[in-house]
């Protein structure tokens, strides 16, 4: 029987458990042209703070009751490159951006040629987006053709992508038609992926009809299926059956698996029970990747009905999902309760899946406990299993723990297997430790024999 691996919606409570973590996008090299800016960089206590020094400072009258935020907006109607200083000269960064956050986008509302200077003078990095992000989004308030113009021009890579973001958040709000037409010139990726998205949010506010027509006019792809995806959850607030009618709509088109999910995720944090019987009617993979999708948000907060429903599904591929779903997070929670219940189901290869799944995450979450757990299990076929499959996690974090438990496996040819399996899994991510621990081991030949990760030694 296959399984599918959890899809991200369904994955986030176990994905984090078991340290997977979910793929990001890494923006390893970018050019960038410095332009033209001031140097910004100062010496001294910020003065905003009590233990500030006297002396001239655009922020120094400021109240204390404001934000660095609402601190930075109104020093830009006072003495802009005063207070640029001022932002330079702070320590806590959490506050520096905030400060930068309102004094650009500010003052791009009315000098934003000066804002977008400033903003270049900062390093290459997090803040500097930040920066440019604030600067677009306080130009595109007044005027957003200038603003994307500008953006589009001057800006590359992840400060485009965040400028975009910026632009199209402040210009949907006013007139989304016009940021539509706008994002729909850019290039289709990353770098428009998130204005994408965030226009859709926006519009599914004021006009979710409107925004789905526009959905439909892009063409295949990923920034299609993550608007989708967007549409179905903002829809999904303002009305149920609406979204509902929507997502059947699209199940049958390029990406309608992944909106149902992302109608799941919002769904079945609000009303499980509601959403069961949607996802009863679903057939498929699509009501497989549902059904896990529901159960890892449903067995967060009431694992026990989640796993009443997972077992009452018909059998099929749906069923052996939900059941996996439910076991891995359930086992994040509440492992024992959580083993215990997959040791209760009727023998079959789900059962087989979830019951090694519950036991993983907590050899993830809690080796400690899980070794202690296993050490008091009656000696037999049942508590081998278990030391040979918590083994393979236990070894990431302690593999001489790892090693022990193998050992205590009783009977002899899965005690061996068991071992071969966690030194080779040791082998992968620290080879020379094992090497190093293999010094002195004295195993036999047939186990040595097995393994494949050990580098020769250095002459």
């Amino acid at each position: 029987m296959k399984f599918f691996p959890l899809h991200p919606a369904a994955s986030i409570l176990s994905g984090l458990l078991l340290g997977a973590g979910l793929a990001q996008i890494a923006w390893l090299s970018f050019g960038s042209s410095r332009q033209p800016g001031l140097a910004g960089q100062t010496t001294g206590q910020h003065p905003l703070h009590p233990a500030a020094g006297a002396g001239h400072s655009a922020t120094a009258n400021l109240h204390g009751k404001d934000s660095f935020q609402e601190q930075g907006s109104k020093a830009a109607h006072k003495d802009p490159q005063a207070a640029w200083l001022d932002a330079m000269a702070m320590t806590n960064l959490e506050e520096r951006t905030a400060f930068i956050d309102g004094l650009l986008r500010e003052l791009a509302r009315t000098e934003p040629l000066k804002a977008m200077e400033l903003a270049s003078s900062l390093p290459a990095g997090s803040l500097q987006r930040d920066a440019y992000a604030a600067a677009c989004a306080g130009w595109a308030a007044v005027d957003p053709e200038g603003a994307s113009k500008w953006a589009t021009t001057n800006l590359h890579g992840p400060l485009a992508a965040d400028a975009f973001t910026a632009i199209t958040r402040e210009w949907a709000d006013s007139n989304p038609a016009a940021a539509a037409a706008w994002v729909s010139s850019l290039p289709n990726g990353a770098l428009s992926s998130g204005a994408t998205e965030a226009l859709v949010g926006i519009w599914a506010d004021k006009d979710p009809s409107g925004a789905s027509k526009w959905i439909d006019s892009l063409a295949s792809g990923d920034n299609k299926t993550g608007a989708m995806e967007t549409l179905a959850a903002a829809w999904y607030a303002q009305s149920v059956d609406d979204a509902v009618k929507w997502v059947n709509q699209q199940l049958d088109k390029p990406g309608g698996g992944d909106v149902a999910q992302a109608l799941i995720g919002a769904w079945g944090n609000q009303d499980p029970q509601a959403a069961s019987q949607w996802v009863g009617k679903l057939t498929g993979d699509t009501q497989a990747l549902s059904a896990g999708t529901l159960t890892a948000l449903w067995a967060a907060h009431d694992p026990k009905t989640a796993a009443d429903w997972a077992v009452g599904m018909a059998p099929g591929l749906a069923r052996a999902q939900a059941i996996q779903s439910t076991a891995t997070t359930w086992a994040g929670i509440d492992p024992q309760n959580a083993i215990a219940w997959t040791r209760a189901l009727p023998d079959s290869p789900e059962k087989k899946t979830a019951y090694n799944d519950a036991v993983l995450t907590w050899a993830a979450v809690s080796p400690t406990d899980l070794t202690s757990w296993v050490n008091s299990q009656p000696a037999g076929a049942d508590a081998d299993h278990l030391r040979g499959v918590a083994s393979t996690v236990l070894v990431e974090s302690q593999p001489l723990d790892a090693i022990s438990m193998t050992r205590q496996i009783a009977d002899p040819a899965r005690s061996q297997a068991a071992l071969v399996r966690v030194l080779n899994r040791w082998g992968q991510y620290d080879s020379s430790a094992l090497q190093g621990w293999l010094a002195t081991a004295n195993l036999s030949p047939d186990v040595a024999s097995r393994l494949k990760y050990v580098p020769e030694p250095k002459p």
